[in-house]
């Protein structure tokens, strides 16, 4: 009976980190559904008016798939925090179009054979830049405290 009180009393203590835990998995699990059967009606009204499979992958799948975007920026804007639901509404379709895109061009180059390229410095010039900028920012932000700047960008 001992170990059975420690328990419950381990709970009670920690109740209401569990409770956020398990609301806010419990609420990005039911966003995700909704928006997972959302985009399949959409879908399948698409195939019903005869649109063809590129024009709803281009246009209904991505309106279903930002669903969950309009839901958390309207939460975020609605408590308070319009300017960080404005940032979001651009930075992230701006995210995922870059990793997207990155994505799919690495995998796309990494299936060509290295014959078929161009040897060019590009790609050394590349990463010479994107490391700089990573680094330059990094020390950038740690010696400001992270406090960023308008003239940042």
């Amino acid at each position: 009976m001992p170990i059975k009180n420690e328990i419950l009393q381990a709970f009670e203590d920690h109740k209401e980190y569990i409770y956020l835990f398990v609301g806010g998995f419990g609420s990005m699990f039911m966003i995700y559904h909704c928006t997972i059967e959302m985009t399949e009606a959409m879908k399948v009204v698409g195939m019903f008016l005869g649109l063809s499979e590129g024009f709803i992958a281009a246009t209904i799948s991505c309106w279903g798939t930002s669903l969950s975007t309009l839901v958390t920026n309207l939460t975020l804007a609605a408590h308070g925090y319009s300017a960080m639901a404005f940032a979001a509404c651009y930075g992230g379709p701006f995210f995922s179009f870059i990793i997207s895109t990155g994505l799919s061009m690495t995998l796309h180059s990494m299936q060509l054979r290295e014959e078929n390229m161009e040897k060019t410095s590009f790609g050394a010039n590349a990463y010479v830049f994107l490391i700089g900028t990573l680094t330059s920012t990094l020390i950038w932000s740690l010696s400001y405290d992270f406090y960023g700047r308008r003239s940042i960008g």
